[in-house]
């Protein structure tokens, strides 16, 4: 019992240094699609290896990479959305996608945010870990 939620919160500040190392600026973003498509290669990747493509582990995709967009301020609405469209459908469980696949998914999102894709709100957003 004590183990699982160690477990857990390790496994989030992994993904907090994974998508702090890949800084994504919204007023840069058409210039920077290189390190876009890399962090959404890389996180895909960090996921596949963290749940080995069990039940449900393109879900946890789904969530890492939306988790992703909002923290470097995409609107909520945009970043699901985005996240739908290069994901929708095509990560199945139990089986691990081929490298095609994974560049596939990681190049839609960031090939189509734009700098007005900014969330509306002046708050910063929480921080779960800190807290």
């Amino acid at each position: 019992m004590v183990a699982s939620p160690r477990e857990r919160r390790a496994w989030l500040e992994s993904l907090a240094g994974w998508i702090d190392a890949y800084p994504l600026d919204l007023e840069t973003v058409e210039d920077d699609r290189l390190l876009r498509d890399r962090a959404a290669r890389n996180l895909i990747l960090q996921v596949t290896d963290r749940t080995g493509c069990g039940s449900g582990w393109h879900g946890h995709s789904h969530q890492v990479l939306t988790r992703f967009l909002d923290h470097w301020a995409v609107a909520p609405d945009v970043a699901e959305e985005l996240v739908e469209q290069a994901i929708g459908g095509r990560f199945l469980s139990w089986t691990g996608p081929d490298a095609a696949l994974v560049d596939d998914v990681a190049e839609r999102p960031a090939g189509s945010l734009r700098p007005d894709d900014r969330a509306r709100s002046a708050e910063p957003l929480p921080d779960h870990l800190e807290r």
